[in-house]
């Protein structure tokens, strides 16, 4: 999708859901229009965007991830990220969810 964001061109949310370690394959550019992307990892999606977009945020001063969050929850016609997790139906699980973001820089 386009981005309004200061410093991102264009990007792709995917909702990997959730995974364990040992079996996810993870997440790359190949085949893809993007040239860069970060997978995030938390107990539901909220912490799994947050750690995408903080890895986004140490590989890459100056970007607006405020922005991009902003435009990410808008397109996806959401005002916050869900908040329910892995941890929270089964405590014994080492599942965890997994997001990962590709995009572009302008």
């Amino acid at each position: 999708m386009e981005s309004t964001a200061k410093g991102i061109k264009e990007y792709e949310l995917i909702d990997h859901g959730n995974q364990f370690a040992d079996y996810f394959r993870g997440c790359g550019t190949m085949g893809t229009p993007y040239d860069h992307v970060v997978t995030g990892i938390g107990i539901h999606p909220a912490d799994a965007i947050d750690d995408a977009l903080e890895q986004m945020a140490q590989q890459h001063d100056g970007l607006d991830l405020d922005a991009l969050e902003k435009q990410m929850l808008a397109d996806n016609t959401l005002t916050e990220w869900p908040k329910l997790g892995t941890k929270d139906a089964d405590e014994d699980s080492d599942a965890e969810y997994h997001v990962s973001i590709r995009y572009n820089l302008a």
